[in-house]
């Protein structure tokens, strides 16, 4: 392709999706940032004196307000002060990345920079974080906790208690782990510091200090040196203790404030830090890190008729994804740090539980769907299953769908947003139920659940073939107002799937889930419900044979990873379809094969390519006289 029509392309096609994504107005997510790569060596000394330091993204993380959404919050730990929070925690993050390593620094302004024993309040400053360990599934983690923290002066420790003391270094588990600086480095991790001031000693005010971190990626299963890159799972939360060293303990003080969770366990949310070879600190604006979901609109299509049957046309242009256990491929079709933290767990449910985990014989395997029209949200599950049971109160003795959403008005007292979980399964006769949140949506007139089940439910003597699920709810009753406000959901989904047996040691149950396991457990996906995006789809294109090669469009669009082309064509013969970047060039050219005349759909998979805006064309070469034809172009949009 001559550049001449490489620029024809890029202003053709290139403004009106412009167009599109000015109007779609997205806010900018705040539980993401990018670790810019850099070339240059970073010297663990606490001092930033990098040039690469200026240029690189950077976070808040501040007491008293969200330091990002959706689950950024902030507390006392349970130690308020008569006189108040006088000097309150605002810290500035920032980040870099080298050949598969991440670099943090931690710049917190603190008058009173010090610390004291454990166990707390906690009477210490410092930083308590935790690295997603990818290698195992559901993700391990990594516990990093540099701090002001513990008594013993001993020589062979990095600091320790008493005036002008530097901090002390944990890291893979609790705060006991302390550990010599070779033994910190020999674990992949490494870290510099400064100090403006004198530790453990109020007589005069102190300024700042700096933590300069270094992570080793290798050793926790990423891969950021890969064309696409990678994303990498965190939980960061800063912890201030102010005037612990004054004579009068009234003034003592403890503010915590964190990005997306405070600890280390898997939590309400984690953390996205997004790296690639080409953002680099040189390379410009970054690029916007999209939504996990782009829900589609329903604006112009007919409401389902919520009774489990999906057979309304409204849900063919539903986003929709597949949930299925122990399927890494599923997995990896889902975005940013679902491909890593999206998992499945099975137990044994027999009585006494297995001494092994039997196995799963009948995996769970879902497909689930979104779309949202006016102030409601519309889900839906089918479920294949040939064992479907219910009645149970214990969460892996039945099958069920468990939809996890967040409140968007209400908070806890972390302030931090409460999620749900709307739980449709069965009782024990067989009847569709709502469960736990969801019963209470539903007897309040906020949600209505429709189920279908193909088979009979706790009868064994029967083959199913499984179940669906139709639920709307309105979300004006969640915090939303009228009109959505700003269109951002978030969530995820759980597939509950319980097998029982003729030997109950073969008895087992599963979770297998999309980001959230529940709503205290997993990273929420951030999902924006996109008014320009229609679910309108072509199902009613009439089937008569065209006189020229047509493109229908493609559905999904945007997509992840892969999404329908239709196209018809007016002759028989060899197809081939081509798909370019924005530069013109060719990034896919597939034969098609031989072809009869009429309407075709090909799926297009884009696991390979990075997001992006892509054009494609059909070309045919028919088997009479060999004549040619050539399609329009079309333009799409890949968001990973």
């Amino acid at each position: 392709m001559n550049n001449f029509i490489r620029y024809f392309l890029f202003l053709v096609l290139l403004v009106p999706f412009l167009d599109t994504v000015s109007h779609a107005q997205m806010i900018k997510r705040q539980d993401a940032v990018w670790a810019r790569e850099t070339s240059e060596p970073i010297v663990l000394d606490g001092k930033l004196t990098e040039a690469s330091w200026a240029k690189a993204d950077s976070i808040q993380i501040v007491y008293g307000a969200s330091s990002g959404l959706p689950t950024s919050g902030w507390n006392t730990d349970g130690y308020p002060n008569p006189s108040g929070y006088t000097d309150t925690l605002h810290a500035t993050l920032k980040f870099l990345s080298h050949n598969n390593q991440l670099y943090i620094a931690f710049i917190v302004p603190d008058a009173s920079i010090g610390g004291h024993d454990w166990p707390g309040p906690a009477w210490w400053d410092g930083v308590l974080m935790n690295v997603k360990d990818v290698r195992t599934r559901p993700v391990g983690r990594k516990e990093i906790f540099p701090c002001f923290l513990f008594t013993d002066t001993s020589s062979s420790y990095t600091g320790g208690r008493g005036k002008g003391a530097g901090p002390r270094y944990g890291y893979m588990g609790p705060y006991q782990d302390q550990l010599t600086d070779s033994a910190i480095k020999a674990m992949g991790w490494n870290m510099g510091y400064t100090i403006q001031g004198t530790s453990n000693d109020d007589s005069t005010p102190d300024t700042s200090y700096i933590f300069e971190m270094q992570i080793n990626l290798d050793s926790l299963g990423y891969n950021t040196t890969q064309t696409n890159g990678d994303v990498v799972g965190t939980n960061i939360q800063i912890v201030d203790v102010d005037w612990y060293w004054q004579p009068d303990p009234s003034k003592r003080a403890v503010g915590k404030a964190w990005w997306q969770h405070p600890w280390s366990d898997q939590g309400e949310n984690a953390g996205r830090i997004y790296i690639r070879p080409d953002v680099t600190v040189n390379s410009g604006p970054a690029p916007t890190i999209p939504p996990d979901v782009v829900i589609p609109n329903g604006a112009s299509a007919t409401d389902p008729t919520i009774d489990g049957n999906l057979n309304d046309p409204v849900w063919n242009g539903a986003y929709s994804f597949k949930i299925k256990y122990n399927d890494l491929a599923t997995v990896n079709t889902y975005s940013g740090l679902g491909k890593s933290m999206s998992a499945w767990y099975e137990v044994s449910t027999s009585n006494p539980p297995s001494s092994t985990l039997p196995q799963v014989l009948d995996p769970a395997d879902a497909t689930i769907k979104m779309f949202f029209k006016g102030n409601n949200l519309y889900l839906a599950a089918n479920v294949s299953d040939q064992l479907i049971e219910g009645g149970a109160t214990n969460q892996d003795q039945k099958d069920g769908v468990r939809f996890i959403l967040g409140l968007r008005d209400s908070v806890n007292s972390d302030h931090v947003m409460q999620f749900m979980n709307l739980l449709a399964d069965f009782d024990s006769l067989g009847n569709p139920k709502a469960d736990e949140d969801l019963d209470t949506l539903v007897k309040q007139g906020i949600a209505t659940l429709g189920m279908k089940v193909h088979g009979t439910v706790n009868d064994n003597t029967d083959i199913d073939t499984g179940y669906t699920v139709e639920l709307k709810i309105d979300l004006t009753k969640l915090g939303y107002p009228n009109g959505l406000g700003d269109h951002l959901l978030f969530g995820g989904v759980d597939v509950l799937d319980a097998d029982v047996f003729d030997n109950p040691a073969n008895n087992y149950g599963t979770r297998t889930w999309f980001f959230k396991e529940n709503k205290d457990a997993g990273p929420t996906a951030w999902m924006y419900m996109d008014p320009n995006v229609p679910t309108d789809v072509k199902t009613n294109t009439v089937n008569i044979v065209p006189t020229s090669l047509v493109l229908y469009g493609n559905y999904p669009n945007p997509f992840n990873p892969s999404t329908n082309i239709s196209y018809s064509i007016p002759k028989e013969g060899e197809v081939t379809m081509s798909i370019y970047n924005m530069l013109g060039q060719l990034v896919s050219n597939v034969n098609l094969l031989h072809q009869t005349a009429g309407i075709h759909v090909y799926n297009f998979n884009a696991a390979s390519l990075a997001s992006g805006v892509y054009f494609y064309r059909l070309s045919l070469k028919s088997n009479e006289n060999s004549q040619n034809f050539l399609s329009k172009t079309s333009k799409m949009i890949l968001l990973k």
